[in-house]
């Protein structure tokens, strides 16, 4: 079900701000190759994938939907990995960021991970690095969104005198 031009959400399902528990991605690609894969292999493990085709899309989704991860092609047709990374960092919770390309190398890796990061994953996907690293990093960036309990008033508990 299209969310509005230019993005999607794969199952076709909607989702309320109470399932933030539940995996979830947002993947940032043009290509409809990707989209179906990756939508299948989260599909597959029950978790939810947000696709958007463009960084404005992204961002437009992101506003209203946060996730802990964000998956996006090294070169986009209005942009690049470095614009989303910039864009996601605007955000009141900073998605991880991994980032997607064909020719994947050392210094795209360390580019990436230099500038605030996450992970690089090469294409085509294998399905069982992609659950690792999509896998990692949503734990991390969920994580990274608990906020520890902190007490208002006294102790629960309090020492006898």
């Amino acid at each position: 079900m299209p969310l509005s031009a230019g993005i999607g959400v794969w199952p076709a399902v909607c989702f309320t701000m109470a399932m933030t528990t539940t995996r979830s991605a947002l993947l940032v690609s043009a290509v409809e190759e990707d989209h179906e894969f990756l939508g299948q292999v989260f599909s597959q493990q029950g978790w939810i994938l947000y696709k958007a085709r463009t960084l404005e899309a992204a961002v437009d989704l992101l506003r209203r939907t946060p996730v802990p991860v964000v998956m996006t092609e090294r070169d986009l047709p209005h942009g690049n990995w470095k614009d989303v990374l910039a864009a996601i960092q605007q955000l009141p919770q900073t998605p991880l960021l991994i980032v997607t390309a064909r020719l994947a190398d050392e210094f795209l890796w360390a580019e990436v991970l230099n500038l605030g990061g996450h992970d690089v994953l090469s294409q085509p996907f294998q399905a069982t690095e992609l659950l690792w690293v999509v896998g990692n990093a949503c734990r991390m960036g969920e994580n990274n969104w608990t906020q520890p309990l902190k007490l208002k008033s006294q102790p629960l508990f309090a020492h006898a005198q």
